[in-house]
């Protein structure tokens, strides 16, 4: 009898331990908010401003180093992430490609993107 019951412990625990193993959010991202993304964005023109981060755009402009979070806008959201807008106040204009997990993916000016992305925001 006592073989029994420890036959049965030992079965009950392999059949219940991957169940522990694989508990809830294995294996998924979270997904970042478009405050998040825009929060991206702006760390990213700021430290750009004085950095070249190794994007083909390079190094910015000083004034991007002073940019107001309001200059950024949301203009899309995607399976990819986010799309946004931000004109700094020498109205240059400049577009940056944020992924769902909070990864700077790309920045552009405006000119270039609306050639490769197909439409103009």
């Amino acid at each position: 009898m006592r073989l029994l019951s420890v036959i049965v412990t030992v079965t009950t625990l392999l059949i219940v331990q991957p169940s522990f193993a694989h508990g809830d959010g294995h294996g998924h991202q979270p997904t970042l908010s478009a405050d998040g993304a825009i929060s991206v964005a702006v760390k990213a023109a700021k430290k750009m401003s004085f950095k070249d981060m190794g994007l083909a755009i390079g190094k910015l402009d000083t004034s991007w180093g002073k940019i107001n979070p309001e200059n950024f806008k949301v203009v899309e959201r995607n399976a990819m992430g986010y799309i946004i807008v931000a004109t700094n106040d020498d109205t240059e204009t400049l577009v940056f490609s944020v992924s769902k997990e909070g990864r700077l993916i790309d920045v552009v000016n405006r000119q270039t993107f609306e050639k490769s992305h197909g439409h103009s925001h």
